[in-house]
């Protein structure tokens, strides 16, 4: 973020980078569904929850973990969750 006469925006290349990191993210889903490689599909969600501070994203990660038995990783972001 730049601070310039007292208001903040975000510089240019932060929200390319963050527009280019969701289209990344968004095909790598597209490579899931394609060869159905599900293990992934939690983290990538994860990852674009904490993009766009998106509680729907946030809990499809925490229902698909649990799924998998993946009960350290529903302990940790739980916890991230909650600090936040």
């Amino acid at each position: 973020m730049a601070i310039r006469g007292g208001s903040c925006r975000s510089k240019p290349s932060v929200q390319y980078a963050s527009d280019q990191t969701r289209i990344d993210l968004n095909h790598a889903l597209d490579l899931v569904a394609e060869t159905g490689a599900a293990a992934y599909e939690p983290s990538i969600r994860e990852e674009l929850g904490w993009l766009d501070h998106d509680e729907s994203e946030w809990r499809a990660a925490l229902q698909l973990y649990d799924k998998m038995g993946a009960s350290g990783q529903v302990e940790r972001l739980q916890a991230e969750l909650g600090q936040r």
